[in-house]
């Protein structure tokens, strides 16, 4: 499938897209397509996907699969297995703490409509390229930093390469790190309460699901 490159943003966008603010915008088609449909296929793709960050092991961006072997050696160079692990949770992640968190929220906010993966029989396919992640870190009382998340998402004919309408979405913040709650009580409860990148990453998959809504199918569907 057709897939966006998130340093290639630039070069897509002319003088007739669409925006929505400084994060959302349209570059292809108007999303219109998907007014009155009653289920919509949902697919996630990570091939174009680069990641930084991470507790924090990288501050520049890299291909998913160098980051991960990054993460991997480092923590099984402090504790023999740690990072094989890490690296399995991470991917475990995908399927079952950030998709669950777009398909849920997407299936409420536009009413009417079941968007779920696995539709098959559905006329159209939604598919959502992660372009960018920064899972920020957390480390209660010591440091921290929030979650991020980029990505593009695309409308085809379910079973086709063709693109109908496209749109990028860039640094959607995940869940605060706690750093900027206040008070002391506050602070430590923030501070557990994203201390996974399940939870903090796992918000930003759920914010780009509402603001896709709000910003663009809400205007589409008039």
């Amino acid at each position: 499938m057709k897939t966006i490159k998130l340093f290639a943003v630039a070069a897509l966008l002319s003088a007739t897209t669409v925006a929505f603010g400084q994060k959302t915008k349209i570059t292809k088609g108007t999303f219109s397509e998907l007014k009155d449909q009653k289920e919509v296929n949902l697919v996630f793709e990570y091939s174009d996907l680069e990641c930084v960050g991470g507790a924090p092991f990288s501050k520049k961006p890299k291909p998913e699969a160098e980051w991960l072997e990054e993460i991997k050696t480092k923590k099984n160079e402090k504790e023999a297995g740690t990072g094989d692990d890490w690296v399995k949770r991470w991917n475990t992640a995908k399927t079952d703490a950030f998709e669950p968190n777009f398909e849920i929220k997407i299936s409420e906010v536009w009413k009417g409509a079941l968007v779920k993966r696995g539709l098959d029989n559905a006329k159209y396919t939604l598919v959502v390229h992660i372009l960018y992640t920064d899972p920020g870190y957390s480390i209660p009382g010591v440091s921290s930093a929030d979650a991020y998340l980029s990505a593009g998402i695309d409308v085809v004919e379910t079973g086709s390469d063709n693109v109908i309408s496209s749109l990028t979405m860039e640094r959607i913040k995940g869940a605060s790190a706690g750093k900027y709650i206040p008070g002391i009580g506050g602070a430590i409860a923030g501070a557990i309460d994203s201390a996974t990148f399940e939870k903090r990453l796992g918000e930003s998959y759920e914010k780009m699901a509402r603001s896709f809504y709000g910003k663009v199918l809400k205007k589409a569907f008039k």
